[in-house]
């Protein structure tokens, strides 16, 4: 249970503002010159649809638990989503935080739109708006 809270406590700023940071990579095609045909992998059958699935959680308000507050807009969002994605969301909701208790997390230095692509890499696994956002996704 320590590492949980050292986690928190290693990402919390001054005025017990957290400071969320990911992991970006970005993932190019290598193109080789070789004709030879490559060996069949054996693939895993998943739903081709998974990822879509998990991005219309982001619209289904119906079985959200979290509200981020962001300026004057309001995102909704699921713990168990975030929790299982981001060992740091992780450690603030299974923690006596007050985010936890009111189930709001209030959050002052990205601005909306840009919080909402970050939710759907944690979702989803991409980014829609990758050009316009590169330089406010990194962090």
């Amino acid at each position: 249970m320590m590492h949980h809270r050292s986690t928190v406590n290693s990402h919390l700023g001054s005025s017990d503002t957290l400071i969320l940071t990911f992991k970006l990579t970005l993932i190019e095609e290598v193109v080789t010159g070789s004709s030879a045909p490559e060996p069949e992998q054996p693939t895993l059958q998943v739903d081709a649809h998974v990822n879509e699935h998990y991005g219309n959680l982001l619209t289904y308000i119906k079985f959200s638990d979290v509200t981020f507050d962001i300026g004057e807009e309001h995102i909704l969002a699921h713990k168990a989503i975030l929790t299982v994605r981001s060992p740091v969301f992780a450690a603030m909701f299974e923690h006596d935080m007050q985010e936890t208790k009111e189930n709001k997390v209030k959050i002052t230095d990205i601005r909306a739109e840009v919080f909402r692509e970050v939710l759907r890499f944690i979702y989803t696994g991409s980014v829609q708006a990758m050009e316009q956002m590169a330089d406010d996704l990194l962090i």
